[in-house]
């Protein structure tokens, strides 16, 4: 499997170098379709080169969002129409099974459009979740605005970290495992908070009734 996140990541890098931009949409539109390769390497490859003064922070981030979005819109209505029986049938080809459409589905259940923008901040779950979006018929907009919010801010920050590693920029898959972790705790404080919020205000207007 390592070897093949290699091949893949070497193809969008020689991608991005000869197509632009093309290249940066085509890589953020198939990581979100569950292509095996990392967007932080993506990103930190962009950032590189933004670093060489070859691209702009602009460019980068509308092509990469768009490519998420794109992806996203497309998946919603495959799961929207078909259903997901259709999900699961072609997910198979890459790895989706309905255990992940599961926990997909009881997150989104739980927490709405949120979960959406939450997961955008993950890796892996940035794919993930977008499936039960199309499959339990929620609105486009809504997803999409929750997409696109979401991924430009985890774009973005491996995009800077691209930009500061300069001729560096291969690292960037090594600082992204040390703060995979770091980033699991801050998200689960902030359900954690959302919980004791939520539950919080409810208390508070059932005393007032």
């Amino acid at each position: 499997m390592h070897n093949i996140i290699e091949i893949i990541t070497l193809f969008f890098k020689n991608l991005m170098e000869t197509t632009g931009y093309f290249g940066l949409f085509l890589g953020t539109f198939s990581e979100s379709f569950f292509v095996p390769i990392p967007s932080e390497i993506l990103m930190g490859l962009a950032g590189f080169l933004i670093y060489e003064g070859k691209w702009n922070w602009a460019g980068v981030m509308f092509f990469a969002v768009l490519g998420n979005v794109t992806s996203t819109a497309i998946v919603w209505k495959l799961g929207h129409q078909y259903g997901e029986d259709f999900i699961l049938k072609w997910g198979g080809y890459v790895g989706y099974d309905k255990d992940e459409l599961d926990s997909a589905r009881k997150l989104f259940d739980k927490w709405g459009y949120g979960i959406i923008f939450a997961c955008q901040l993950m890796p892996v779950m940035r794919s993930v979740i977008t499936v039960p979006a199309g499959v339990l018929k929620t609105k486009l907009a809504p997803t999409l605005i929750a997409t696109g919010s979401g991924a430009a801010i985890w774009l973005a920050i491996w995009t800077y970290v691209g930009v500061q590693l300069g001729n560096n920029w291969q690292q960037v898959g090594e600082i992204a495992k040390k703060f995979e972790f770091p980033l699991y705790i801050l998200i689960g404080a902030f359900f954690v908070w959302y919980i004791y919020h939520h539950f919080f205000v409810i208390v508070k207007k059932r005393k007032k009734v």
